[in-house]
């Protein structure tokens, strides 16, 4: 499976090839990227969004129909916590809108409540720990 970028009228959707649900946690991560870069938010964005995913999901088993559900809802904080900008309207539409603005924003509020609404993160860590990461896995 992979990530396609569809453009029709004027709007940008990302999805999955098969039924429209993101699969895995990498492809979340992706298809989280792909909504930062598209909306050209602040890296930190996806930094954060990242790193509340891999938090929660640390945290909680989360049934794979609702991984894209759970990105969105990252998305979402990570905006709000770094610089704004990203809309629900548009987060929906990412992803589709196979979520509803309820779903989200009660996802959103799960999040808050499963990561005791600690949302800080240094950001130079996160960034440090992905660089080792990266090349632990290039080795």
């Amino acid at each position: 499976m992979k990530i396609i970028l569809e453009r029709n009228n004027n709007k940008e959707t990302f999805s999955i090839l098969s039924n429209n649900r993101l699969q895995d946690s990498c492809e979340v991560e992706g298809w989280m990227l792909d909504v930062v870069n598209t909306q050209q938010l602040d890296e930190r964005v996806f930094y954060l969004s990242r790193a509340y995913l891999q938090r929660f999901l640390s945290l909680t088993n989360v049934n794979q129909n609702q991984l894209q559900l759970l990105a969105a809802a990252c998305l979402l904080l990570g905006s709000k916590v770094s610089s704004g900008g990203l809309k629900i309207k548009q987060l929906l539409e990412y992803a589709d809108n196979i979520i509803l603005q309820n779903e989200l924003l009660d996802m959103e509020v799960v999040i808050l409540s499963s990561l005791c609404w600690d949302l800080h993160l240094d950001i130079d860590e996160e960034r440090s720990i992905n660089h080792i990461h990266s090349l632990q896995l290039s080795q």
